[in-house]
């Protein structure tokens, strides 16, 4: 277990430097010195309740291929996953979660990647509803 936790840190060390690769690091201080942080606590509580939410999803819809899978699993998997889809380049890190739930919960590669692509449909429709409110309710300025 060890051995897996600092290989996986050095990997996301790696990654992250390459992240950071020709990105302007006082440009970037400055930003970050200019930030209101009073909000950071609210916004980052809304976020983890959203993961919450998703991992939820995550475990509503896998109930069929592994009705022993507890919550909390679901939300291991969807977190570690998570974490490997923004330090991996190319969104590669949505691999991870198929091969998690395969080793864990024994869900075939198949389906856990079916369970990913059908979330991506749900968050494309949702997308795509959030763009019609915008376009229908924002007052945009023609240029």
């Amino acid at each position: 277990m060890r051995r897996h936790l600092i290989i996986g840190t050095l990997v996301g060390a790696l990654f992250m430097a390459l992240a950071f690769w020709g990105v302007p690091l006082d440009q970037l201080g400055e930003s970050f010195r200019a930030m209101d942080w009073r909000y950071l606590p609210a916004v980052a509580g809304l976020f983890f309740v959203q993961e919450l939410l998703r991992s939820l999803r995550q475990w509503v819809m896998l109930r069929p291929l592994a009705p022993a899978m507890r919550y909390r699993s679901s939300v291991s998997i969807f977190f570690l996953s998570f974490f490997c889809i923004h330090a991996f380049p190319a969104r590669l890190g949505e691999f991870v979660r198929p091969w998690l739930l395969k080793r864990r919960e024994g869900v075939s590669l198949g389906g856990g990647l079916g369970m990913v692509v059908a979330e991506r449909a749900v968050d494309l429709v949702a997308a795509l509803f959030m763009l019609w409110a915008v376009l229908a309710w924002a007052d945009i300025a023609p240029e």
